[in-house]
């Protein structure tokens, strides 16, 4: 019988050079390269092993002795064993937003045409939406709309996000951690990062394990 057990421990900014979100699109500064810290993807703490091999007393000079057909049926059959049982990995949450949005900066709210024959919309003051592809120098911003860049350092084949954490509000839906709650996460405002931490606690994780069984077969 064998066994073992390992802590471990791995912290970062990231967990390669292909998961640098935060150099690649956050930082504004020296100092935010550091924005993500946290448990990098692959962080294990625990990790416990158990290997065992039984050799069952039925065979040839063994306890068990049932002869020449017996033994070659039954004897000389050893089950072997190994269980493995670890800590989950952090999660990693987020989300998807535009790199660039439009929102309205006018406290009495912003006018909008929205249909023929003069129709108009006033979206309230703070309204995001969507920056529209058909903005150009012949065709600006409505009057007290303001474009907002998402993320700073461009990057839109990474747009993925840290979503807000709403205080209060437990982020899991299950005890076991298995089941995260949307409605504990939310949008950052625009021109805004994430409040929720970088990786969450571990996800749960069950045990593993398998039995083997051999026979040793004397060929000569």
């Amino acid at each position: 019988m064998n066994s073992q057990y390992t802590w471990a421990k791995s912290f970062g900014n990231t967990s390669g050079s292909n998961e640098a979100r935060t150099a690649a699109n956050n930082a504004r500064a020296i100092g935010e390269f550091d924005y993500d810290d946290g448990r990098n993807n692959f962080d294990v703490r625990h990790t416990f092993n158990l290997s065992g091999l039984y050799d069952l007393p039925i065979g040839k000079g063994k306890k068990h002795d049932l002869g020449g057909a017996g033994n070659a049926i039954l004897g000389d059959w050893e089950i072997g064993t190994i269980i493995n049982a670890r800590s989950g990995v952090p999660l990693e949450i987020g989300i998807v937003r535009p790199d660039v949005v439009i929102q309205c900066r006018n406290a009495a709210g912003c006018v909008v045409p929205t249909g023929a024959g003069g129709v108009n919309t006033t979206f309230a003051n703070g309204f995001v939406a969507q920056l529209p592809g058909t903005i150009n120098a012949a065709t600006p911003l409505p009057p007290g709309f303001i474009a907002v860049v998402n993320t700073p350092s461009g990057g839109a084949s990474r747009n993925v996000r840290r979503p807000d954490l709403i205080s209060g509000i437990n982020p899991y839906l299950t005890v076991d951690r298995l089941t995260l709650n949307p409605a504990a996460f939310a949008t950052p405002a625009p021109g805004t990062f994430r409040q929720c931490a970088a990786k969450f606690p571990q996800r749960a994780e069950l045990p593993s394990g398998r039995f083997d069984f051999q026979q040793a077969i004397q060929v000569f």
